[in-house]
């Protein structure tokens, strides 16, 4: 399509907030791991488009009135940063509540996917960091543009009923104390007021003008992984069907035990996976000199084949798994343009499939490095698969035994380190359902990427179920030499 005026896409946003249906308690806490806390300067960003069929019908209260129930699922999300005695970060929740922003746009949703800059696709998506004031910053938010100009009656649990009107909230009647009642009206009404939109989640939902829609996630990486994100979202879906009855499925972390490991530990710097960065305080994102660039491309079923039967005809080893093929032609791909021997490492970071609970918030993912002996370019493609194969199998982390020497306090990077991949290939990430019907195209990304770059690997739209989707976000200058040796070499 021609070229969008990408700052003019979305109007009449408007803001507000939702808190769980059931106060949770003063003292409730929500414990942040060692890895939570190595994660904390990236953010994940999911962007869910939805055709008219899914959403015709359905209002605004109907998106909000399931908010209240799935906050009392995942409660910690309507929480705030705070910091113990040590100076540890932890989540209080307090119930401060998550801000919906509602919006609609002058584009179509196929004007939408059509476009070729993800700068499109970026506006549909909150801007997002955490701090400097953490113990004010929200940690979710949404946005929706309403099909009626409406009050929203809410009951709550604890026996408040409130009617909301835009920016201001009146309890209507209390059953247990006009006390209590005040301050959730007051803490709605601050809540609505406040000006500092930073988030740990942010979902946004975005009316197009042909009536489709889309949902946008942000999601700040110290909560958990890319799973725990597609879960979270999928679970509201499957509240506002009727499909799940909240109940005490996810509970707070308890503090982790630091325990001597035996033998020597690592240092960060000799941790080739993530770097130790200088101290960024409370605001929590990394500085990056580098101007960086979100490309997103589709690998069909037939490519994929294609690519993976050529790498493994060139060797004896078995067939190799769609993400390593495209870790390999991308890796080369990348080290021909970088001319240097920085890109001979690379990271993967894979869910552990093996120790997970899907409702439970957690950075579960595994890093893995992969580094070769030789010239990345001299390498048939072939053995450099088979390279990051062995060495995915084989590899261990040594990200704990770092952070137990009370590392927990300093601040990293880790995606783009080095060159950074993401499998999310077995993500849940078309699970989002409205009206039985599951996005028409799904896409994540991620902000706070180091200099290096990451690329992201998806599962394909529905409609070619082999399919990949490929973001990666990387230098700037290196976005159309990368398009350009995939479709010369590769044909993709």
């Amino acid at each position: 399509m021609g070229s969008v005026d990408v700052e003019n896409i979305i109007y009449n946003i408007k803001v507000s907030s939702v808190v769980p249906a059931s106060v949770t308690g003063e003292d409730r806490v929500h414990e942040l791991s060692n890895i939570d806390l190595l994660m904390k300067l990236h953010y994940l960003k999911g962007l869910y488009y939805f055709d008219r069929s899914a959403v015709q019908g359905i209002t605004t209260a109907d998106f909000k009135l399931p908010m209240f129930k799935w906050l009392q699922l995942y409660y910690m999300a309507a929480g705030r940063i705070r910091k113990s005695e040590a100076d540890r970060p932890f989540i209080k929740c307090n119930d401060s509540g998550v801000r919906i922003i509602e919006a609609q746009s002058n584009m179509t949703l196929d004007e939408c996917l059509g476009a070729d800059d993800f700068k499109v696709h970026g506006w549909l998506l909150p801007k997002q960091v955490l701090g400097p004031d953490l113990s004010f910053s929200p940690l979710v938010l949404m946005q929706v543009r309403p099909h009626q100009i409406c009050s929203v009656c809410v009951h709550w649990d604890c026996g408040l009923y409130v009617m909301t009107y835009g920016n201001y909230a009146q309890v209507i009647r209390s059953k247990k104390g006009s006390e209590m009642a005040q301050k959730l009206v007051t803490r709605i009404c601050n809540s609505d007021h406040a000006t500092n939109l930073s988030q740990s989640r942010y979902a946004p939902f975005t009316w197009f003008k042909c009536g489709g829609m889309s949902v946008g996630l942000s999601w700040a990486h110290v909560l958990g992984d890319a799973f725990s994100a597609s879960n979270f979202i999928n679970i509201w879906g499957q509240i506002m069907a009727g499909k799940l009855t909240p109940n005490s499925l996810n509970r707070p972390k308890a503090p982790s035990e630091t325990t001597e490991s035996e033998g020597p530990m690592s240092t960060p710097t000799e941790i080739l996976s993530f770097k130790k960065i200088e101290a960024i305080r409370d605001s929590w994102i990394a500085g990056n000199n580098c101007m960086m660039e979100t490309i997103s491309f589709q690998v069909t079923s037939t490519q994929l084949n294609h690519l993976q039967s050529k790498l493994s005809n060139q060797s004896q080893t078995p067939q190799v798994r769609v993400f390593e093929a495209l870790c390999t032609v991308i890796w080369q791909c990348l080290t021909k343009i970088r001319g240097n021997s920085e890109s001979r490492i690379t990271i993967t970071c894979r869910n552990n499939h093996h120790n997970r609970e899907d409702e439970i918030l957690s950075n579960n993912q595994i890093l893995r490095v992969v580094e070769a002996d030789s010239s990345i370019m001299e390498t048939e493609p072939s053995e450099l698969a088979a390279l990051i194969v062995k060495q995915l199998a084989d590899n261990s982390s040594p990200i704990e035994d770092t952070l137990l020497r009370n590392e927990w306090s300093s601040d990293f990077v880790v995606y783009g380190t080095n060159l950074t991949f993401v499998d999310l290939e077995d993500a849940k990430l078309y699970g989002l359902e409205f009206k039985g019907c599951r996005p028409v195209f799904v896409n994540y990304t991620i902000d706070g990427v180091g200099k290096e770059g990451v690329v992201l690997v998806l599962p394909g739209p529905k409609t070619d179920e082999g399919g990949r989707t490929v973001t990666a976000v990387l230098p700037q200058n290196e976005v159309m030499e990368l398009k350009y040796e995939l479709k010369s070499k590769w044909g993709i």
